[in-house]
C-alpha cells in the first residue's frame, strides 16, 4: 500500500497513519472535524480516547477503503461543474 502525505482534514476511517513519535502505524477508527474546521479529533484502534490535531498539519498515511473512496470523489468533483466551462 503506497504512503502519501496529506493534511489531517483528509484522513478517513480505515486509513493507517504513521506516528513519528512512536515509530508505528495506527489504524484510524473515527474522525470528527470541528465546526470551524481548524481541528480534527481522531480515535485510533487500540488507543483509548481521542486526540485533537490541527486540520492543516500533514501526516503520512496508507489509505484504507474509505480514504480511497474520498480520493475518488475528490477527483470526480475537482473538474468544472458548469456546462459552459
Amino acid at each position: 500500500m503506497p504512503e502519501i502525505e496529506i493534511p489531517w482534514s483528509l484522513v478517513a476511517e480505515s486509513d493507517e497513519v504513521y506516528s513519528t513519535k512512536l515509530a508505528r502505524w495506527y489504524t484510524i477508527r473515527s474522525v470528527v472535524a470541528s465546526v470551524d474546521g481548524t481541528t480534527v479529533k481522531i480515535q485510533r484502534e487500540g488507543v483509548k480516547g481521542f486526540n485533537t490535531v490541527k486540520s492543516a498539519d500533514t501526516v503520512r498515511v496508507r489509505r484504507g477503503a474509505t480514504g480511497q473512496a474520498v480520493d475518488t470523489f475528490r477527483v470526480i468533483f475537482s473538474g468544472p461543474t458548469s456546462r459552459e466551462a
